[in-house]
């Protein structure tokens, strides 16, 4: 009786841990990866980034997916043992970015709790002057009617930035370029760490597509000009 009784309990308590057993992802560093300050130029950022298996059952890494194009992924293996972890390689490419910026890739498992994870990667890319936004555009313009854009420039670098000159070049036929009025003039000064509103106004007189761009040039050794798209669809009222 007393060896049927312990028979009974190794196989009680080896059934309870078959049944418990569970794998469980853990992202090495937490659920985000800081490149902290960046420059434009550095071009693409890389990072390897550990994914462990914290439970008791292989880890199934079943599929990542990064959130956008400007991300890509690589994965050295798929199947991870306990205890072990597998190697994610992301790469973010910043061209075109400023700012603060975040993105992130999903990463799916057989991890039972919580089978979809999202890893964050951030960095804040630092450039001489910031457009925010980086472009002039109407959400909505009607034939007759003024609409109003802004855009606010801030000078990051050390030194106050002087406007040089400016010029607006259209794409879009039958629109001249005198009926978008600005507030945008010639030795505006604006000092470090300081912001500088661009506001454009504008009264389509037909319907159809507005396209140009306003071209500032400015003093500045860490950047010569600085450039907004403007568009906009016009319609009838």
């Amino acid at each position: 009786m007393t060896k049927f009784l312990s028979a009974l309990i190794v196989l009680f308590t080896f059934s309870f841990v078959i049944s418990n057993a569970q794998p469980k992802l853990e992202i090495g560093g937490g659920d985000m990866y800081d490149w902290g300050n960046v420059k434009p130029e550095q071009g693409i950022l890389h990072a390897e980034i550990k994914l462990w298996n914290k439970g008791n059952k292989t880890l199934e890494i079943l599929r990542t997916k990064p959130g956008c194009g400007c991300t890509t992924d690589s994965l050295d293996i798929r199947n991870v043992p306990p205890g072990k972890y597998a190697t994610l390689k992301v790469h973010l490419n910043i061209s075109g970015y400023q700012g603060s910026t975040i993105k992130s890739v999903r990463i799916s498992t057989n991890d039972p709790e919580k089978p979809e994870q999202n890893l964050l990667l951030k960095c804040n890319v630092v450039v001489p002057i910031v457009q925010t936004p980086k472009y002039l555009g109407f959400n909505k313009l009607i034939v007759g009617e003024e609409a109003v854009t802004k855009s606010i420039i801030t000078n990051n670098t050390a030194k106050p930035i002087k406007i040089k000159s400016f010029d607006i070049r259209m794409a879009s036929e039958g629109i001249d370029a005198g009926e978008l009025k600005h507030n945008v003039r010639r030795n505006i000064v604006i000092e470090p760490q300081a912001n500088y509103t661009i506001e454009l106004k504008y009264t389509p007189k037909k319907a159809g597509r507005l396209q140009a761009s306003l071209n500032i040039e400015i003093d500045s050794k860490e950047q010569s000009t600085i450039e907004f798209p403007i568009w906009g669809n016009i319609v009838n009222k």
